[in-house]
């Protein structure tokens, strides 16, 4: 079972400071009081410290909201935008990606989970011409599943004991 993000893709690198960007201009459009590069700044601080938490949530409480709006309604402006940042057509595979798919193809099930919006995700996997390589994808969105269900579910659909199964990711 293979992650996407930060394992087959350089997304940290490559993908994320554009999100973060986008996610932080919709939170100060959507009432985040403060400037974008102030934004990204204690983003960057909270995820050190916490990481992959509801960092939406806590930059609208740590940072404060315009008086006309909700914290609520910030830190989701926020959440929205982040994972539909839109995918430029120049993403590539990690260094080496390509070869270790080609040497395990038809010697192992090759099974692909990744987490986010599904169409960001499959926006991906089509960039990357990478979905002939997988048995199975599943795309895990975040506002409703875990990967843990998803890897459950796929057990459940394969068989086996979890120690029969082997997942690669960050």
């Amino acid at each position: 079972i293979f992650d996407l993000d930060d394992t087959l893709l350089d997304t940290s690198g490559f993908l994320i400071p554009i999100a973060a960007r986008e996610s932080c201009q919709a939170m100060i459009d959507a009432g985040l009081n403060c400037e974008l590069e102030t934004c990204l700044r204690i983003r960057s601080e909270l995820l050190k410290s916490n990481p992959r938490s509801q960092i939406y949530r806590e930059l609208a409480e740590k940072i404060g909201v315009r008086a006309d709006t909700y914290v609520n309604d910030v830190a989701f402006a926020g959440h929205k935008a982040f994972p539909s940042s839109n995918v430029e057509e120049d993403i590539r595979l990690r260094d080496g990606a390509v070869e270790l798919l080609k040497s395990l193809q038809g010697k192992y099930r090759l099974i692909l989970v990744t987490a986010g919006d599904p169409k960001t995700q499959q926006r991906k996997i089509e960039l990357l011409k990478i979905a002939h390589f997988f048995e199975q994808i599943e795309i895990v969105d975040v506002l409703s599943q875990t990967k843990q269900q998803a890897i459950s579910m796929l057990q459940n659909v394969y068989g086996g004991t979890p120690f029969e199964y082997l997942s690669v990711g960050n």
